[in-house]
């Protein structure tokens, strides 16, 4: 049998600021790696982290999975975009439910200036039910949230940078070529994203 949940949690960032997220606890009983092997490689030194650079995932720059209505999608969707938000979202995380009409503000604002929003709906690349995916319709049209939303296939869960997902939401920032420039754990509102696609605009010539 498999089990999955979202624990709610609070993370702190520097000084007083917070925000809050969902930690990922899955247990499988196939080969799956489980989220307490996950823990574990986590506790590598800093040192071991910083090493790690996030260009080496092709998660995006090979991606192939569908939306949620069953188009394909692969990885041009990147392309005409100076950097892509992508979404990492699930509907039992709150956080994740509450910056939705946040990131679809984020979407519209910026998308004249080179920035696109994407949803990565995770749920450990199982199928969606019709029960899940009616909330899924509801959250997205509660938010007025227009943005596309991607599917987690199977080939994409199994990446190494998918399963280093450890909270809800989790953000990748992805450049026009697919290439992971950053992963922010947690919900922001809409000056926090506001400061973080100012950043990567700024970079970005």
């Amino acid at each position: 049998m498999k089990l999955k949940t979202l624990t709610c949690a609070a993370f702190l960032l520097v000084g007083t600021i917070s925000f809050t997220g969902c930690t990922k606890t899955a247990n499988y009983s196939d080969n799956t790696t489980t989220s307490s092997e996950q823990a574990s490689s986590s506790t590598k030194s800093e040192t071991q982290k910083s090493s790690q650079s996030f260009s080496d995932s092709t998660a995006f720059s090979n991606l192939k999975t569908t939306d949620l209505d069953g188009n394909n999608i692969d990885s041009s969707i990147f392309k005409n975009n100076k950097i892509t938000l992508v979404n990492a979202w699930n509907i039992g995380c709150t956080p994740c439910v509450e910056e939705t009409p946040e990131l679809q503000k984020i979407s519209k604002d910026y998308a004249d200036k080179g920035v696109s929003v994407k949803g990565l709906y995770f749920n450990f690349a199982e199928a969606i039910t019709d029960d899940e995916m009616s909330q899924i319709k509801d959250v997205l049209s509660n938010a007025n949230a227009t943005y596309t939303q991607l599917k987690l296939s199977k080939n994409l869960y199994k990446t190494d940078i998918m399963q280093d997902v450890m909270a809800f939401p989790t953000t990748f920032i992805v450049d026009s070529n697919g290439k992971i420039l950053d992963k922010i754990e947690g919900s922001k509102d809409y000056d926090g994203w506001k400061k973080v696609v100012e950043k990567y605009l700024s970079k970005i010539k």
